[in-house]
């Protein structure tokens, strides 16, 4: 998790600066709260190619990519993840989206533009309520084998967006109740 981190007046990437052909991997992460000049939580500069993937992104602030800023060269693959304050650049280098949940919607393979419904984004808590658009919305390919929490994915019919799966709880079906016999049959 990346809380609350600052750069100095003027200098890219709230909480990670990416440079000089570095390619990243980020899985899983949280960043909220980041404030920087350029990429509130992430700025990309110099030909660097990091590959994000089911994380989120809230709160974050910028003058120019609040979540993510690309410049001089360098691109970003986005998949699986939720970014609530957009990415961003002042040369047009965004990157590549891909099932994503991002305001105003974003070119891209199952990108949506939707509220993700957590439970207490407010609190910090980005799990998925049951009826989020997000469930299932999300790719398997180069999603990660857990989640942030360690429980596998995916846990439906498909990988979700962001940082944690639905956990289903069990349903038990009981059948032939009644009154005067009790109940019989399966659970």
């Amino acid at each position: 998790t990346f809380l609350s981190n600052a750069t100095m007046p003027g200098n890219p990437g709230g909480a990670i600066y990416s440079s000089n052909n570095a390619a990243p991997v980020l899985a899983n992460c949280i960043f909220v709260g980041n404030s920087a000049h350029t990429g509130g939580a992430m700025a990309n500069y110099f030909g660097a190619y990091p590959t994000v993937a089911n994380c989120v992104f809230a709160n974050n602030s910028a003058a120019v990519g609040s979540d993510i800023d690309n410049e001089y060269g360098a691109t970003v693959t986005v998949m699986n993840s939720v970014l609530l304050d957009g990415i961003g650049s002042s040369q047009g280098i965004l990157g590549t989206v891909n099932y994503s949940n991002i305001p105003g919607g974003y070119p891209g393979v199952g990108n949506i533009d939707a509220d993700p419904k957590f439970v207490d984004a407010a609190n910090s808590d980005f799990h998925l309520q049951a009826d989020s658009p997000c469930i299932d919305a999300g790719a398997l390919a180069g999603a990660p084998a857990n989640d942030f929490e360690g429980v596998s994915r995916p846990q439906g019919l498909g990988v979700d967006m962001g940082v944690y799966e639905l956990v289903s709880s069990s349903v038990v079906r009981i059948q032939n109740v009644t009154p005067s016999s009790g109940i019989q049959g399966t659970s």
